[in-house]
């Protein structure tokens, strides 16, 4: 799975469900990063205090 990362508001986002909901549009472009590894993902969320967006999470939940 992608990941974009906005490091401005410490936000996870899947990249695929991310939209005008997320509320990154504001994010400076260098304040940006895309990955499609888990455990950097895990060690953000768990060491550095960032979230995972809950409106990617919510489309998440939808389609399953």
């Amino acid at each position: 799975m992608k990941y974009f990362i906005d490091h401005k508001k410490k936000r996870i986002h899947h990249s695929q469900h991310a939209g005008d909901k997320c509320e990154f549009v504001t994010t400076p472009i260098e304040k940006r990063e895309f990955t499609t590894d888990l455990s950097y993902v895990e060690k953000l969320v768990h060491k550095s205090n960032y979230s995972k967006c809950p409106h990617c999470r919510e489309v998440l939940r939808a389609i399953k």
